[in-house]
């Protein structure tokens, strides 16, 4: 009876981790077709961002108490992945902290309002999607 309790809640993390990934992918397409400005969507997804990557590690962590050790080890890919995307300097992330006014959030504005990084977090989000 336990393993059923087990995989209901992994269940319901897995569809709230969908939710929030399609989030983010609504807002880059809003952001693409011009429905939205850069500033408005980069700080929609910036406030799911973090509940994204705790989701994650808790269902990573959730997994390895209930004694579900390749379904844990199926999530560790993509921890890694949020944590190396999270912490590598240079890369353009969208958990970008536009809080600090000034030279750095006009730097990210004009970045995204020339849409290059665009296609590679919508691959980002699709590759999600289909883990």
């Amino acid at each position: 009876m336990g393993d059923i309790y087990a995989w209901l809640v992994s269940f319901f993390f897995l569809i709230a981790l969908l939710v929030l990934v399609v989030y983010q992918l609504m807002c880059l397409a809003d952001l693409e077709f011009d429905y939205i400005n850069p500033y408005d969507s980069s700080s929609r997804i910036n406030k799911v961002i973090l509940p994204e990557f705790i989701a994650e590690g808790v269902l990573c962590f959730f997994y390895l108490i209930t004694g579900h050790w390749f379904m844990s080890l199926l999530c560790v890919p993509y921890l890694y992945y949020n944590l190396h995307a999270k912490t590598t300097p240079g890369r353009c992330n969208r958990d970008i902290q536009l809080a600090q006014l000034g030279k750095e959030a006009t730097t990210f504005q004009a970045r995204l309002s020339n849409f290059s990084p665009l296609p590679q977090h919508i691959l980002d989000d699709l590759v999600r999607i289909g883990r």
